[in-house]
């Protein structure tokens, strides 16, 4: 990268990535799944200052025709039943693993006295759509079985880019099928709209950690060939009432910034409660790759804030 790609950059977070090399879909899948994956992520400052206040265990989640693997972190004195969240992974639907959010999951664990659950649900291309939806409202019947000592009436739901669309595509499909819905609903840097048509995916074409053309081969491998509906591509939907209390963050120099901040316009149209943020200077998943970067902390603070409020309450 040049220094003229930092130019619109925060300097801190642009130093975290100064010659980090960017995953690209359309040519080694295996590279990419490797560069965003868990390997490498900064987590080492989020272990030591919330390692002693989680539980963190290894479980497998049994089903009719397969099992999962979850990672779950549970706060340590905190009284059962307990609030929970479901917390989603990205990695553009092909790769991320659920140790990606291990310093994020920590924190929501420790900071806003909620279990955090992250799955390892299906990938793409090998799982097409809807294999990576179907896991996440197994995962979601999994968290509400009384066994799990969590409260089921405060179970809500997160997802971090690609796992933004399985996070609002679940709550879509349990509100329509009059099924119980998360407390809230937490989008990061989410992925919602598979058209490609708003002014960030065309003209941010080269943006750091994140680009257009990954985010064209992104969809292509999810849905291979099939079209999406509104529980795919969450955008798609054309109502968006009946949605949990919702928080919305998208980066201004991320190629998904707009489908983000339009998805939060029509959630305010529902009159949904929803908080909006969008941070200047920063790219895609900014807070997971430089943690430690005060715009990083001080988007952190304020997610945990959300979750307190509406999760914890």
């Amino acid at each position: 990268m040049t220094t003229t790609e930092f130019v619109s950059i925060d300097p801190e977070l642009a130093a975290t990535i100064a010659g980090a090399e960017r995953p690209e879909l359309s040519g080694d899948l295996a590279r990419a799944r490797h560069l965003m994956g868990s390997a490498g992520l900064p987590i080492a400052q989020a272990e030591a200052a919330y390692g002693e206040r989680v539980e963190v265990s290894e479980q497998i989640m049994s089903l009719e025709d397969r099992s999962l693997e979850v990672r779950v972190y549970r706060p340590r004195n905190v009284a059962a039943p307990t609030p929970a969240l479901l917390l989603l992974h990205g990695g553009a639907f092909v790769g991320g693993d659920r140790g990606a959010e291990h310093a994020r999951s920590l924190r929501f664990a420790a900071e806003a006295g909620c279990m955090v659950v992250s799955p390892e649900y299906r990938l793409a291309p090998e799982h097409a759509y809807p294999a990576a939806l179907e896991d996440t409202l197994a995962t979601l019947e999994w968290m509400q079985a009384a066994a799990r000592g969590i409260d089921p009436e405060r179970v809500g739901i997160a997802g971090v880019s690609a796992g933004g669309a399985l996070a609002a595509g679940a709550v879509l499909k349990l509100r329509d099928q009059g099924r119980r819905r998360p407390r809230v609903l937490m989008l990061l840097f989410p992925a919602l709209d598979d058209r490609l048509r708003s002014k960030s995916v065309i003209e941010l074409t080269d943006s750091p950690v994140w680009d257009a053309a990954n985010t064209r081969e992104m969809w292509a491998l999810y849905l291979r060939g099939g079209q999406a509906d509104q529980y795919a591509a969450p955008a798609r939907a054309e109502r968006l009432g009946g949605l949990p209390p919702s928080y919305v963050l998208a980066a201004d120099r991320d190629p998904l910034r707009d489908e983000a901040l339009d998805f939060a316009s029509r959630l305010v149209e529902a009159d949904i409660p929803v908080d909006v943020r969008l941070w200047s200077g920063a790219f895609h998943v900014f807070d997971q790759l430089a943690p430690e970067a005060a715009l990083a902390r001080r988007a952190l603070d304020d997610q945990v804030l959300f979750l307190n409020r509406y999760l914890r309450s």
